[in-house]
């Protein structure tokens, strides 16, 4: 094996570590994934604490430069084989060291961290990336979060339709019918009815909606970036594609980005200090661009089953090879999608996973 090695911290049946698990053995890289810092129940660290700082002067990879750490999604690590009357203490140990790894980042173990912990933790809250994106200039839809429907009305009555998107996407069953149903987006306008007990149980994020040409989605892989058009083939656009991502109908282009955007998104990559990011926009009439938000851990490998032209596996696993955001895709061997949803790795990866192919486009 190339004495570059790799980690990746994801679930264990997460479809986008395993393809580039599967990239990086192809280029003969070493990978180790897990969910947790704690890789696998034998993983050993030692850090050290002096006057020169602190450091690790033994990591779970000895043999060899960690290039890069993929901090996808991490879990709490399990507390592993012990006394059941330990687990909680052990579990809360590996616990509060994780968090204290994750918040040292480059000083734990220097190298390039995708994304680190500390911007990507942050990232996640959807106003702190409006304030970034404010900060460089973008445009978006004007929002407001609130769980007061009497707020709800008003921006109904101001804006005629109003988008109501939840922080994170839900999924439950009905225990009369037995049918699953989500809520994630969902369109308001002036036949709305409003549950004011509803709405008050907890905030949501309420934006006038844009009538839009078409959604852009832009895939920022460290230097490389990628865009594409999002729309139905009868050029029609999508209150939110991505729940129809899988749909028959479904078209997907490659586009270039104005000059001005591309700008302004490696600004709002530097502003939240992120390496990769996966950004959408909704695009009017006008060719106004507005900002909707950045996903840092989102999915991107549904676009490359798209568009098979666009290396977005290789280029992803190029960029931990070399341990760079600089980096050159030539530095990788070929590694398509199409090559890797019929290798061996992704049929034992889907046996693992009921239902895989949704994982590789469905994101919060």
């Amino acid at each position: 094996m190339n004495t570059a090695n790799v980690i990746i911290i994801a679930p264990t049946n997460d479809a986008h570590a395993g393809a580039l698990q599967w990239a990086l053995q192809r280029n003969r890289v070493k990978a180790l994934w897990g969910s947790s810092v704690r890789l696998h129940n034998a993983t050993k660290y030692s850090v050290r604490a002096d006057i020169n700082g602190i450091h690790a002067f033994d990591s779970p990879l000895p043999c060899g430069k960690i290039q890069a750490i993929w901090n996808r999604l991490s879990r709490d690590p399990e507390a592993g084989v012990c006394a059941p009357e330990d687990r909680n203490f052990i579990a809360s140990q590996w616990r509060v060291f994780q968090r204290n790894v994750m918040a040292l980042e480059t000083d734990f173990i220097d190298t390039l961290w995708i994304n680190k912990p500390r911007a990507a933790e942050l990232t996640e809250n959807k106003l702190i990336q409006m304030r970034a994106a404010q900060k460089i200039g973008f445009i978006f839809p004007e929002t407001t979060v609130t769980n007061d429907a009497e707020d709800v009305r008003r921006l109904i009555d101001r804006w005629g339709k109003v988008v109501l998107k939840t922080f994170n996407r839900h999924v439950w069953k009905s225990r009369s019918t037995n049918e699953v149903h989500s809520i994630s987006v969902a369109l308001l306008d002036a036949d709305t009815v409003l549950d004011e007990r509803s709405i008050a149980m907890c905030p949501s994020i309420y934006q006038r909606y844009i009538e839009k040409s078409f959604d852009i989605r832009v895939t920022v892989l460290g230097s490389h970036i990628y865009s594409v058009r999002i729309l139905r083939t009868d050029r029609k656009p999508y209150v939110d594609w991505r729940n129809h991502i899988l749909d028959h109908d479904v078209l997907m282009e490659e586009v270039a980005l104005p000059a001005a955007v591309e700008m302004k998104l490696r600004a709002l990559m530097d502003e939240l200090g992120l390496v990769v990011g996966f950004i959408d926009f909704a695009v009017d009439s006008d060719g106004n661009f507005y900002f909707l938000e950045v996903n840092q851990q989102g999915q991107f490998l549904f676009i490359e089953e798209k568009l098979p032209h666009l290396p977005l596996l290789r280029s992803m696993a190029s960029m931990l090879m070399s341990g760079s955001t600089a980096y050159s895709i030539d530095c990788s061997v070929e590694a398509r999608m199409s090559d890797y949803i019929i290798s061996d790795e992704y049929m034992r990866l889907r046996g693992a996973e009921q239902a895989l192919a949704q994982h590789f486009s469905y994101e919060e």
